[in-house]
């Protein structure tokens, strides 16, 4: 992710939600899959450069040891870790929802279970600020390249999850195993 527009405008949206909740410490994930290690770098350095501190924006990737993990949860839901940019699979059950006003999507995740993932990081129990009433809500927010090929996907990938919340959920239409 070079600093090219769709970089510029989740720096741009990931700094307006900053401010707007620093009162509070409301925290952030972006999620970025597709991208190299770099590209979380370049986000983590246009973030900086737009005045959140570099001790508050966080790398969460895949490949990461446990230990990263349990040190980064904590300061996370504390507040003291402002944004988190981070690989779908590296927060695999990761409970920092404590605090998370806004999830950026800064790809299409690859699978309808990818997304609910993503958005099962924001919207489950736990999060003080909206269980006390400090917050109206929380954002999930999407960019896109503006190529066809990206908004087939995201429509796959919500069919995807949609199906797999009818089947969990045992919906009437889903498909029934005996």
């Amino acid at each position: 992710m070079a600093e090219d527009p769709v970089s510029m405008r989740i720096a741009q949206k990931v700094v307006e939600i900053y401010r707007k909740w620093h009162h509070l410490r409301g925290t952030q994930i972006v999620f970025l899959d597709e991208g190299a290690i770099a590209d979380h770098l370049t986000l983590k350095d246009l973030l900086v450069r737009r005045g959140i501190p570099e001790r508050e924006v966080m790398l969460a990737r895949k490949n990461d040891p446990a230990s990263h993990f349990d040190s980064l949860f904590p300061l996370v839901n504390a507040g003291k870790v402002r944004v988190v940019i981070a690989h779908t699979r590296a927060l695999l059950g990761a409970n920092i929802q404590q605090r998370l006003v806004a999830l950026h999507h800064g790809d299409v995740p690859r699978t309808g279970t990818d997304l609910q993932r993503r958005t099962g990081c924001i919207l489950r129990p736990g999060n003080i600020l909206w269980e006390e009433r400090l917050i109206p809500g929380v954002g999930i927010l999407r960019y896109t390249q503006r190529r066809p090929d990206e908004e087939s996907a995201w429509r796959r990938v919500q069919a995807e999850a949609e199906f797999m919340d009818r089947l969990l959920s045992g919906e009437e239409g889903s498909i029934r195993i005996p």
